[in-house]
């Protein structure tokens, strides 16, 4: 009869460390991606705005109107919406851990 000690020891969570008053510690692997979080998301804000910063360049350089640079930006938004919108029920069916 096989012992069921190695079938356990799989279905154990993640051991976190604890403080002295029993709760748990963030360990320096957590700041790391919260670090890392913070970067991805400070960057794609500078991203999105340079759009903005350079359109006098951009509509003198290839001699672009004002409302035909607008209909531009719109589909460089309309780039992040669309995924945002799909990924979200994508993460609810397929859950975090597989995605």
């Amino acid at each position: 009869m096989p012992s069921n000690d190695s079938s356990e020891s799989t279905n154990q969570p993640a051991q976190v460390a604890l403080s002295a008053d029993g709760g748990a510690t963030p360990t320096r692997l957590r700041w790391v991606m919260i670090g890392l979080a913070f970067s991805a998301t400070i960057i794609n804000y500078l991203d999105r705005q340079v759009l903005s910063v350079t359109a006098p360049l951009l509509k003198q350089q290839f001699a672009v109107s004002d409302s035909a640079y607008g209909l531009i930006l719109s589909g460089f938004m309309l780039a992040y919406t669309v995924p945002n919108g799909r990924s979200g029920p994508m993460i609810d069916r397929v859950g975090t851990r597989r995605a």
